[in-house]
């Protein structure tokens, strides 16, 4: 009776609740404020994809289910140290760089601009076999692709060694290493970019990892809202049709058609991860490491994709500048900088191929080491398609990609604020030098910028600037 009258009284039951109300902030006060950006549930896909994300792998690492662990190449040794501008998930810095190098045939006799021609005609030809067992003497994956991933580190002890010595001229050229520091950290010393090996010639170029913020969204994007007609006169972007039919969306040449590819190549390529569908990188050094097992299960991968597609959409910040943003779209950025795609609000990219002119020309596609694997799968998948062998060299196929060197996917300007430095190798650490590179399709809408009066420019480029990181992007501080 005493408890049925105690709960009758709407008096007591409202101080019942409000102290366990106050007895659960205390609680939540006493053991930590939940970290933005982190999954609720520790035992979810998400939070176990996101201990993935933050994993700092070793070579035979005991948590690699049997596989060898990070190697026996690899660039770095986690995916957060490649993606933390603005927060876990976000574009990497610079230094985060991949080498991509390319090799071509030398041309002694050709003269002036005969030179550029026969070079050009070298790349896309198929070389003889001659050529393929010389060029794989200097890099085994030459044997397979005339661009390649040069990866920063190897579990060689020799490697770093080893990768220094591939951009030294044969004879040695007395510059060929002054880009070099000795006091550089090992798989970090800058190599010169270009270098002669007997009849071949060596270009080595870079790739800046790209923000993962809202990638969730991009991913369901519909091909059909990609591939429409241009939008603008004298833009002429298309879309990168893949060899499977599907339209690419993520990567510089809008070389990978979905999430998980693009996430899982990551591991392979970028981690030396042996996961399923995607083989990891080979010792160039010829010391063969061919995981057992995978060191990340089907199950590893969606958790990691789960945590990719869950991380936030970039924002707005208040106040957005309506002026600049006017310009932008009167000077033709819009053209390709779609501020809507498909339902996706805001992420101001078409995610076609554009030609942006010979100032930002580079290799197309690029593959990586894969030994004794007859197939000579490339990790990078559906991006790569393969030309019919030519009768007069080896019956060999020629990886290539259907971007071309002179074109790059737009890169979606949502969190533009936070992602420095910008194009594809990070070669712009403003806004104003990234818009200044625009050549061909992007000539037009470049020159109308530096038209405009000095007012006029602060007040797009502080619309740029208001297109920031998400805020509930968990730090990197607060991940450690």
């Amino acid at each position: 009776m005493i408890r049925q009258g105690f709960a009758d009284r709407p008096r007591a039951r409202a101080c019942v609740a409000w102290s366990i109300a106050i007895l659960s902030a205390g609680q939540v006060f006493f053991t930590g404020r939940l970290e933005a950006g982190q999954p609720r549930r520790p035992d979810s896909p998400v939070a176990r994809g996101r201990a993935l994300f933050l994993r700092v792998w070793t070579p035979d690492d005991p948590r690699a289910r049997g596989g060898d662990g990070l190697g026996p190449v690899f660039n770095e040794r986690s995916c957060v140290a490649c993606h933390n501008l603005g927060g876990v998930g976000g574009a990497g810095s610079r230094s985060k760089n991949v080498d991509i190098l390319t090799i071509t045939k030398n041309a002694p006799t050709a003269q002036g601009r005969d030179v550029d021609k026969a070079r050009s005609e070298s790349a896309s030809a198929l070389p003889p076999a001659d050529d393929i067992e010389a060029m794989a003497m200097i890099h085994s994956g030459f044997a397979a692709s005339q661009s390649l991933v040069l990866h920063r580190f190897g579990t060689a002890p020799n490697y770093e060694a080893w990768r220094q010595n591939v951009m030294v001229s044969d004879p040695p050229d007395r510059n060929s290493h002054a880009a070099s520091r000795d006091d550089a950290s090992e798989g970090n010393r800058e190599l010169p970019e270009s270098a002669k090996r007997g009849a071949f010639s060596l270009k080595r170029s870079q790739r800046n990892s790209t923000s993962l913020f809202g990638a969730g969204l991009i991913d369901s994007i519909p091909d059909e809202a990609i591939d429409v007609p241009p939008r603008s006169p004298g833009i002429k972007g298309r879309p990168n049709r893949l060899k499977d039919g599907r339209i690419g969306k993520f990567g510089w040449k809008a070389q990978m058609a979905s999430l998980d590819e693009f996430v899982t190549t990551a591991c392979s390529v970028e981690l030396g991860l042996e996961v399923p569908g995607r083989h990891q990188a080979g010792d160039p050094l010829g010391c063969e490491r061919e995981a057992k097992q995978f060191d990340m299960t089907r199950q590893d991968c969606d958790d990691m994709v789960a945590f990719v597609r869950s991380l936030p959409t970039p924002i707005v910040r208040t106040p957005a500048n309506a002026l600049g943003r006017k310009l932008f779209e009167t000077i033709g950025c819009a053209a390709c900088h779609v501020p809507k795609l498909g339902e996706v609000e805001g992420i101001y990219s078409d995610l076609m191929l554009h030609d942006l002119g010979e100032r930002l020309q580079d290799t197309g596609g690029y593959g990586t080491f894969t030994p004794s694997r007859p197939s000579r799968e490339d990790p990078l998948g559906s991006s790569l398609v393969r030309d019919e062998p030519k009768t007069e060299g080896a019956a060999r196929t020629q990886p290539r990609t259907s971007a071309g060197e002179l074109e790059w996917r737009t890169p979606p300007l949502w969190g533009v604020r936070d992602s420095a430095p910008y194009m594809h190798d990070g070669r712009a650490a403003t806004l104003e030098a990234a818009i200044d590179l625009h050549g061909a399709e992007g000539h037009e809408a470049a020159e109308r910028f530096r038209l405009l009066s000095n007012t006029q420019q602060g007040q797009l480029i502080r619309f740029l600037q208001s297109l920031a990181a998400p805020r509930k992007a968990t730090s990197l501080a607060s991940s450690r």
